[in-house]
Parts: structure tokens; C-alpha cells; sequence
């Protein structure tokens, strides 16, 4: 089952009570309610509704793990290997193949849950984390041309301004606020 097939079987109350639980309370970023931080991701869920998957070999694996509410991660085709997924393009994660595994561990409305956790890691808006990525990009290759001396990097100089979401790249917060 594909994540966009997986989506239309999760309504939202059932992934935001699955949210609320896993995400909500002492990991709330301090400068937001839960109310707020929940909003944010039923933002991404609507979103996640409105778009068309795109085909992808990549297998997506959800897994407990001690300390934090799940593991969210691609497996690259042919391999063990364990992808990073929160740069991924959202309409990229939906035509994802749910490991059947995650579709034994978890309801489809966690999965859900903990999907969109991952994919908002860098924001809340599709174009906010595209920019990230190229910010990146153009870092990584600068520093491949030697043009970057990367132990001069600031974060300020990438990291979004912080009129964007209210985050302060020098208070030690994530791109989209969060700790």
C-alpha cells in the first residue's frame, strides 16, 4: 500500500489524537501551544490531500525506537540502506510504498502521524523546504569547488530569517522552530 493509499484511510481525528499523543506536551516547541503545533500539521495534512503522487522505488519504514515515538525512513531500493526523508518533496513521499512491517507495527492513522512529524522537520510549506534543500545543496557543492571554508560556516547566513516562522537561528531552534 502507497502512503497516498494509506492517507485516504487515515482521517484527520484519528492521526491528530495519534499526534497528540506522540508529539504533543513536553515535546511542543516552548513557543508554541499544542493547539498551534497540531494545526501546523493538519496544515500538511490537507496539503498531503490535495496532491498527486509520484512513483517511488524507495520503501517507506516506520520502527519503534527507545526514547522518541518512531523512526520515519526510506529503504533505497536493492538495499538495507536507510534514507533521510524530511527533504524529500511530499507528492515523492506519497507514491512510497509502506513496508509492510510498519503496516503490522502501527494504524494507519500513527503512520500518518509519524509521517508528517518527518516531512515537516524543515517546515510546513512544500516551497520553504525546497529552498532549504537548494540553501544546502549550493553549501555542499561550494565546499566540494573549495570555494566554502567550512569551518567559517555560520548558520546564520542558511539558516531562514527569522521573520519567517519566528525561529532565531542563534537561540539553538530548528528551521521551523522547533528544539
Amino acid at each position: 500500500m502507497r502512503l497516498a493509499q494509506l492517507l485516504e484511510a487515515a482521517p484527520w481525528a484519528e492521526t491528530e489524537a495519534c499526534f497528540r499523543r506522540a508529539y504533543c506536551g513536553e515535546r511542543t516547541p516552548g513557543d508554541l501551544t499544542d493547539a498551534e503545533f497540531v494545526d501546523l500539521h493538519e496544515h500538511v495534512y490537507v496539503q498531503l490531500l490535495m496532491l498527486d503522487p509520484e512513483p517511488s522505488d524507495v520503501v517507506l519504514d516506520v520502527t519503534e525506537v527507545e526514547d522518541w515515538p518512531a523512526d520515519v525512513y526510506g529503504i533505497a531500493p536493492g538495499t538495507k540502506e536507510r534514507l533521510g526523508l524530511c527533504l524529500t518533496r511530499w507528492e515523492e513521499w506519497l507514491g512510497m510504498e509502506v513496508a509492510p512491517s510498519a503496516l503490522e507495527r502501527f494504524p494507519a492513522p500513527e503512520i500518518i502521524a509519524h509521517c508528517i512529524w518527518e516531512m515537516s522537520f524543515n517546515g510546513y510549506e512544500q516551497d520553504r523546504i525546497a529552498r532549504f534543500r537548494e540553501d544546502l545543496e549550493r553549501m555542499a557543492d561550494a565546499a566540494r569547488q573549495g570555494a566554502l571554508d567550512t569551518e567559517e560556516v555560520v548558520l546564520d547566513e542558511w539558516m531562514p530569517a527569522p521573520d519567517d516562522d519566528g525561529a532565531d537561528a542563534g537561540d539553538g531552534r530548528k528551521p521551523d522552530g522547533r528544539t
